[in-house]
């Protein structure tokens, strides 16, 4: 059953448009904390992973984008993430919105909120990705004016200011989850 990375937070008026920055110039790298399912082990650090690194699994005719051996049970653990969602659309009457909510509820996502954003899709084997960092992250954020930003976030926020229309633009009170989907 595949996990899903969902991400929340509290926009600008004049933000239309979120997304990450994620191509082969320019990886997003996703930090996450691990558990092994096995001995219920928490890793010791966050472990980075993108999604255009692929691994060949052993004993298998797979790949992943993330492999490792559990220091302490030696077993072994992967994670494969995909992009799911390309954007998050502010404008919910887009023509977009009707395919995002028809592909979440092909995945058993329906019960997901509309002001979410759902960017990964977690193939997780062995492990149990339990908590996402979001500081690794660059967001472009797209205004009403037209101009483009790019964004890290710094304690769970962002503050610009786009001049072309003289207004500040904001992204607070980010949150994320990993729920379960079909």
């Amino acid at each position: 059953m595949p996990l899903f990375l969902v991400l929340k937070a509290t926009l600008s008026e004049n933000v239309t448009k979120v997304s990450i920055e994620n191509t082969n110039e320019s990886r997003a790298e996703f930090a996450f904390d691990l558990q092994c399912t096995s001995c219920r082990e928490l890793h010791d650090s966050k472990v980075i992973i993108n999604t255009f690194e692929e691994y060949a699994m052993p004993a298998s005719k797979g790949t992943a984008s993330f492999l490792m051996k559990c220091k302490f049970c030696s077993k072994e653990l992967s994670v494969n993430l995909c992009a799911f969602e390309d954007e998050y659309l502010t404008d919910q009457s887009d023509d977009k919105w009707a395919k995002i909510k028809d592909v979440r509820k092909k995945h058993g996502l329906s019960k997901v909120k509309d002001d979410s954003f759902i960017p990964l899709s977690l193939d997780c084997r062995g492990c149990e990705l339990i908590k996402f960092y979001p500081d690794t992250i660059t967001f472009e954020v797209s205004l009403s004016s037209g101009k483009v930003m790019s964004c890290q976030l710094e304690d769970n926020e962002w503050y610009d200011y786009d001049d072309n229309l003289g207004e500040e633009v904001t992204m607070t009170d980010f949150s994320s989850s990993i729920i379960k989907g079909k």
